[in-house]
């Protein structure tokens, strides 16, 4: 990633992987936006339906993760809310195999198993330029591409991408420990890949001697 910051949007699972590893896990969160230049940043729809823990909503309140208003993604002009609803709309269509009407809507309806905080997500990277989005929900490195084009692609990072990274990088203030305690957290939806990846990142701290701590 870059040295410059910029802006990615995350997503709850990304999220509760990490701060419930331990004890110090929001200060864990911090320290890998911090490590990876990121200012995250997250959709209005998403925090309101979405960040309901006392502990999610904690992070929206001091600001470690700051909420998008909607008039900085679709301003004031309806005309702008109906292209966002009309992109939405055949999205939906694409991976519910279902119509959906939101009328003007779209960022109060709220359906379950819908995959509306993923829509909402990825249009609004498109719409904002924005190029990174971290997420562990399941169908997030699927729906990406559908926004991508030949001026704009939306790389998904999760917590195993994020993890394997941090191990290789030698400067890493992030602990083996710490490390491990996420995998353990996320390991249930790809228990291959956590087996794996928990070797590699073993043998990459001890490389940089990392791995006592």
């Amino acid at each position: 990633m870059s040295d410059n910051k910029r802006r990615a949007l995350v997503d709850t699972d990304f999220v509760n992987h990490i701060i419930s590893s331990s004890t110090n896990g929001k200060d864990i969160l911090q320290k890998i936006f911090e490590e990876f230049n990121i200012i995250p940043v997250v959709h209005p729809w998403v925090a309101a339906n979405e960040f309901v823990t006392t502990g999610l909503q904690n992070l929206l309140k001091t600001g470690i993760i700051k909420v998008l208003s909607q008039s900085e993604i679709v301003g004031s002009d309806d005309e702008f809310l109906k292209q966002y609803e009309a992109v939405a709309s055949q999205m939906y269509l694409r991976l519910n195999d279902e119509s959906i009407s939101f009328d003007g809507k779209i960022f109060e309806i709220r359906k379950a198993q819908s995959s509306l905080g993923e829509i909402h997500t990825v249009i609004t990277a498109k719409y904002l330029s924005i190029p990174i989005m971290c997420s562990d929900d399941h169908g997030a490195k699927d729906i990406a591409p559908l926004v991508n084009n030949d001026s704009f692609k939306l790389c998904v990072y999760n917590a195993f991408d994020v993890i394997n990274e941090i191990s290789q990088n030698s400067e890493t203030k992030i602990t083996y420990k710490e490390c491990d305690r996420i995998l353990s957290k996320c390991n249930e939806f790809n228990t291959k890949r956590y087996k794996e990846l928990t070797k590699t990142i073993k043998e990459n701290y001890r490389t940089h001697e990392h791995i006592k701590r």
